[in-house]
């Protein structure tokens, strides 16, 4: 299609770009994106649209056999990481991550969007050349009776094998409150009120932040306090339970021992020298270095692997099992409506939360309590007077 005299020509990358700062501007209700989305979208396009042979081709050239072909690059990118040039030449390996299935799908939800965006909105092109062509197929997921089992194995028994350990009362947090591994990470101090001194009102927590990473290029920089939330109703209000609580105040006092060193020097940016989860020396406790410690902790105590998120859908399972209104579970988790000022100013939106949290806290930490571990062998778990052979 030729231009028109005075009309710029328009490459894919920079269309990606404009459809994104386009899409981010528009508010949920009028179909934009949620900030942890956006952050997702912002990522893919950096490191598979840029710099790509479609990205780098003209909008109105583009055919629908380069749309196939650029799929098909990515299909490849995930099997053996292998780079080509525009002529299909391998001229190296790729050095960004490799794609799972998820995000290959994320792409071509993408692209078919950049399009649609240049046709409707723009009219740069008057037909879409990603129409017609299949998505990539969705992630098996393994949902059998036996990963159930081991995920719920996995969690009631965690409160005891953590128990003492430096990483008890992040995941002990994770677990009773539902909360996402962004969330948890990015909690500051301010982030908790009548914590650690009031004795008379409600403990709360309030999630209204996440840690997240930032780049610059291709590159990762640093990390930073995201002050958004996955959503709108994931801002959001938590009730802490008076166990929960004492864990905190003792995690407290230890990360003001570590202050007081000289190795303490916390990162530079907001709020990031007032993180609840830190390392020693102050630096952030990452998503990649938080999944290693999980990983680590299974292998150690020779338990079945489940994802850290897993603990997540635990708390809500539980709560539910323990007789928790299922308005009550959605807010907790983040997925209700519950005004955030109304949590805040009216203490009555509390109480149908507690008794969720209390039921919970009451099954994770009756077993440490107790000091009693089950055994776990190929099979499962084993009844409490079957010891495991040796």
């Amino acid at each position: 299609m030729p231009l028109k005299k005075g009309e710029k020509e328009h490459f894919f990358q920079d269309v990606a770009d404009e459809w994104f700062r386009w899409k981010k501007s528009l508010d949920e209700e009028s179909k934009g994106i949620a900030p942890s989305t956006a952050k997702q979208y912002e990522t893919l396009i950096r490191l598979y649209i840029h710099d790509s042979r479609l990205g780098r081709m003209p909008i109105r050239s583009i055919t629908r056999v380069d749309v196939r072909d650029f799929f098909s690059d990515l299909k490849q990118l995930q099997r053996d990481g292998l780079v080509k040039d525009d002529f299909g030449k391998v001229v190296g390996r790729q050095q960004v991550p490799k794609l799972g299935l998820s995000n290959r799908r994320a792409i071509y939800g993408i692209v078919s969007m950049i399009f649609k965006y240049s046709m409707v909105e723009k009219e740069y092109i008057f037909a879409n050349p990603a129409y017609g062509l299949e998505p990539p197929p969705k992630p098996k997921v393994k949902k059998d009776a036996e990963v159930l089992e081991k995920k719920k194995y996995v969690a009631k028994n965690l409160a005891l094998y953590l128990k003492g350990r430096p990483d008890e009362l992040r995941w002990i947090f994770a677990m009773a409150t539902g909360c996402r591994q962004s969330e948890v990470l990015g909690l500051t101090w301010d982030c908790f009120s009548y914590t650690l001194e009031a004795q008379t009102d409600t403990p709360r927590v309030i999630i209204k932040q996440q840690l997240q990473p930032d780049f610059v290029g291709k590159q990762k920089k640093t990390w930073v306090i995201d002050d958004r939330t996955k959503s709108e109703n994931s801002h959001r209000i938590i009730p802490l339970d008076k166990r929960l609580v004492e864990l905190i105040r003792e995690h407290k006092k230890q990360q003001n021992e570590w202050k007081k060193s000289e190795k303490w020097d916390p990162m530079p940016g907001k709020g990031m020298n007032n993180l609840v989860f830190t390392l020693p020396n102050g630096h952030p406790i990452t998503h990649q270095r938080d999944n290693k410690r999980w990983r680590q902790l299974l292998q150690e105590f020779n338990l079945p692997y489940i994802p850290l998120h897993s603990l997540r859908h635990f708390a809500a399972s539980m709560m539910i099992a323990n007789g928790a209104n299922i308005n009550a579970v959605s807010s907790i988790l983040g997925h209700g409506s519950v005004s955030i000022t109304r949590a805040v100013y009216i203490h009555d939106d509390l109480r149908p939360m507690v008794a969720p949290m209390k039921g919970l806290l009451d099954t994770l930490f009756r077993d440490r309590d107790r000091g009693f571990i089950e055994e776990w062998d190929e099979n499962g778990p084993l009844p409490k007077d079957q010891k495991p052979e040796s």
